[in-house]
């Protein structure tokens, strides 16, 4: 049987299972959001923010919105992620990675 991960980084995705307590969905969450944050070239004080609406996330990882929010918000409680609104043109939710998971 062969098991196909969406996983950008399969050697990355076994080390973000383990900061996820090896909850799948969430795993392919956060490794979705490392590469959009590799990718971003948004500066605010000083750290790299990526960010999506959650409308985005929710239909590219296929995840509810309503559980989408429940994971950012236990992601950014386990420290592997912060999320934060600014204002620059409009009010958006930015995302950056922490150095646990840069670490992981």
């Amino acid at each position: 049987m062969t098991i196909f991960l969406n996983a950008t980084n399969q050697h990355r995705f076994e080390a973000l299972s383990e900061l996820t307590g090896h909850h799948h969905q969430m795993t392919v969450l956060l490794d979705r959001i490392i590469y959009w944050w590799q990718n971003s070239e948004i500066e605010i004080e000083g750290y790299t923010w990526t960010t999506r609406l959650l409308e985005q996330i929710s239909a590219q990882t296929r995840i509810p919105l309503r559980t989408l929010e429940r994971y950012l918000a236990r992601m950014q409680s386990m420290n592997l992620i912060v999320k934060q609104c600014f204002k620059t043109k409009a009010k958006r939710l930015y995302i950056r990675v922490t150095e646990t998971v840069l670490h992981a």
